[in-house]
């Protein structure tokens, strides 16, 4: 299980809420802001404890389905783009979603999902085996297991989002892929973008003991349940993250080294 928080770009508005649009756009400065505060964040050694909020770590953000028909409408655009940004004023992670062309103009506005999910404990994910894009049980399992563990101790560092190519700024993903396989019904879903560690071992790994982490992302198409029957958070079907029957899909690029 899950609860929500939904973070404001006003410190002074962060709240339980159960509004049904949380999604906000910012502005090319302050995108340009908080994702050099982010890749500023290469730097220190000190833990990222903003991925936690009332001793809760965070599991996904989620972009509510009429945004995500926003951004896939968008006439010209052939690349999501998924960057990492951080909000010096609420001193908090964000998912920053917007679309490109193929020479990388920027035709869309800067989303950002202002609703989180955040786990209430650690316990294994329920996903269907499944082929072509989406993640296998095992993995799915293994890699989300990998983020609430980390998490749960408090040592999240920027180690954890260093790749081969240097400190993750985000993920990319081609329009095509991403309607193909999360649009799978009537309607076009909610988006949930779940955190995750991958464990692995580098290039330079001198034996298998030397394992190295990076952070990445896996996306779930989730329906989106009627915002006029929605009166609490856990009225919301989006909360049941551990008991989910969707699929996961990692069809992404990650940035470096495809920025």
């Amino acid at each position: 299980m899950v609860t929500f928080l939904i973070i404001h770009p006003n410190p002074k508005s962060v709240s339980m809420e159960t509004k049904p649009s949380t999604t906000y756009l910012i502005s090319k400065e302050e995108y340009e802001a908080w994702t050099g505060a982010w890749e500023a964040l290469k730097f220190t050694t000190q833990p990222f404890d903003f991925f936690e909020r009332n001793g809760h770590l965070q599991s996904a953000a989620v972009l509510e389905s009429t945004f995500v028909t926003y951004l896939v409408s968008t006439t010209g655009a052939t690349t999501i783009k998924i960057r990492f940004g951080f909000n010096p004023l609420t001193k908090s992670f964000e998912i920053i979603l917007f679309g490109t062309d193929h020479s990388g103009l920027v035709l869309t506005p800067y989303y950002v999902p202002g609703r989180k999910k955040y786990f209430k404990e650690v316990s294994k994910s329920d996903v269907a085996l499944t082929e072509g894009g989406r993640v296998p049980k095992e993995l799915v399992e293994t890699w989300k297991n990998n983020w609430k563990e980390k998490g749960s101790t408090g040592t999240i560092t920027s180690e954890d989002f260093m790749n081969a190519y240097g400190f993750t700024r985000g993920y990319n993903y081609a329009y095509k892929e991403f309607i193909e396989t999360l649009f799978k019904s009537d309607t076009t879903p909610n988006v949930n973008i779940v955190f995750v560690l991958h464990e692995y071992l580098a290039a330079d790994a001198a034996s298998v003991e030397e394992l190295s982490n990076t952070f990445g992302i896996l996306l779930e198409g989730q329906k989106a349940k009627d915002p006029s029957t929605i009166t609490s958070p856990d009225d919301d079907e989006d909360d049941d993250d551990d008991d989910s029957d969707e699929d996961y899909y990692d069809l992404s690029a990650p940035c470096p080294k495809t920025c």
